[in-house]
């Protein structure tokens, strides 16, 4: 459960979605999702690896968020 972290993970997609659409590099987005996947890993709230999770928050941002 990230519910603590709705408001971190919002603000973070939303950073995901606008370097995409500005034409970003790839590794910003990278940059971006790995620091919310630590502080979910680091927090205790998934057991999944970091890399598994910075991309389900690149994911997560591109079908939910992203126009």
């Amino acid at each position: 459960d990230t519910a603590e972290l709705a408001e971190p993970l919002v603000a973070a997609g939303n950073t995901i979605c606008r370097i995409r659409t500005t034409g970003g590099a790839a590794d910003e987005t990278t940059t971006i999702a790995d620091a919310v996947a630590g502080q979910i890993s680091v927090g205790g709230y998934s057991l999944r690896e970091v890399d598994e999770l910075s991309r389900i928050v690149v994911d997560a941002a591109a079908g939910q968020l992203c126009p």
